[in-house]
């Protein structure tokens, strides 16, 4: 078949249903955006021990989102009938429009070999040839990423309707574009929800659904939550307990970054480790540990600490937190450790240290953080 030209629709220009729980959804005839229950409340970025960001920052980091309140995320499901997967991670409806919530890593809608933009429309770039039909009723968990951050803020708050998927029959179905088999961190996730390697079709090609449910996801990158998601991480570590009992698990961690080494290094983190060691904390290398051995680490962690990257989410899997002190450069400091403090009742705060060149993108440039903010944060927040 030949995919028309079309505009990006977004879900929040589907009809809108509410329904009081996940099981009326298996008699959602129409097309539509489905909110089970009620939208949940937001919550305040408060945050202690906090630096100053750069003037010139965008409004994604700091100066943009501290003291504000966060997004609150409803429940969502999108439903479509004969939906069309376009390849890579590219969903259309049978009218031939691209679903903008359509996500490949990182949350943005799919570009390049599938569909090109022209102005304000986005056309395929060849004629589509449907590879596979799908009778059943699906779950589109859309990409499983590869990078561990993404994968537990992108991935993870997508996974809430995979029990109700399993109890009606119906098929799941994701998109990845690497050997999910190399990915083994994955596994104790999937498992901890209740799906095996199994249950999920991977898909690559393009494809007809006679009737497709999305999930849209109890977290917005770097904006909100819903707090459904952070009872489901917690779920998670009890359902991974007597794995984790296993191993060490300290009340007081920094998660270093220094053996990684790849970008936005803290050039000083040896000394800021030294600091934290005295102050009780043990050291932790996430990157040469199991995924179980880092939720073990953190599980019963009070205290935690690191320099901003994606294993300081594992504060997802903590079961008390208390506090959490940020190590981060003034022009790199997204919202997503404060939002996780914040729905998790822990205190948050940032120590911003200045980039060693700032003619490199915010993403990749090095830094390193004042040694006495260091000990006046850990004074203010930890005693």
């Amino acid at each position: 078949m030949r995919f028309e030209a079309g505009h990006l629709f977004a879900a929040t220009e589907l009809q809108p249903h509410h329904i009081p729980d996940l099981r009326a959804l298996r008699c959602a005839a129409a097309d539509g955006i489905y909110q089970i229950g009620p939208a949940p409340d937001s919550r305040t970025l408060s945050l202690e021990a906090c630096g100053e960001a750069a003037p010139s920052a965008s409004a994604l980091y700091m100066e943009g989102w501290r003291d504000r309140e966060t997004k609150p995320i409803p429940t969502r499901m999108v439903s479509l009938k004969d939906a069309l997967h376009l390849g890579q991670d590219c969903l259309a409806n049978a009218a031939g429009r691209t679903f903008a919530q359509s996500t490949v890593h990182g949350g943005k809608p799919v570009r390049g070999d599938v569909i090109v933009r022209e102005g304000r429309r986005f056309v395929a770039r060849a004629e589509v040839r449907i590879g596979r039909e799908f009778t059943r009723p699906v779950l589109y968990l859309g990409t499983i990423p590869k990078q561990f951050g993404h994968f537990l803020l992108d991935l993870l708050p997508r996974l809430w309707p995979v029990q109700w998927a399993k109890e009606y029959g119906y098929e799941i179905v994701a998109h990845a574009d690497y050997d999910l088999s190399r990915a083994t961190y994955q596994s104790p996730f999937f498992e901890a929800v209740g799906l095996s390697r199994g249950d999920v079709t991977i898909l690559n090609e393009p494809a007809r659904f006679s009737r497709l449910f999305k999930p849209l996801a109890l977290y917005d990158l770097h904006r909100g939550a819903n707090p459904a998601f952070f009872e489901t991480c917690m779920q998670v570590t009890e359902i991974l307990s007597a794995r984790l009992a296993t191993y060490r698990q300290p009340e007081r961690v920094y998660l270093s970054r220094r053996c990684w080494g790849k970008r936005r290094i803290l050039q000083n983190e040896e000394a800021v480790e030294a600091l934290f060691q005295e102050r009780g904390y043990e050291i932790v290398f996430p990157e040469q540990l199991s995924v179980l051995e880092q939720m073990a680490a953190v599980a019963s962690a009070k205290h935690l600490a690191g320099a901003i990257g994606s294993q300081t989410y594992l504060a997802l899997f903590q079961r008390r937190p208390e506090t959490a002190i940020i190590l981060a450069p003034m022009t790199f400091t997204f919202a997503d450790d404060a939002i996780i403090a914040a729905y998790r009742q822990a205190r948050c705060g940032f120590v911003l240290g200045t980039p060693s060149d700032m003619t490199q993108s915010p993403r990749n440039q090095d830094y390193s953080v004042d040694m006495d903010e260091v000990a006046r944060a850990l004074d203010t927040m930890v005693g």
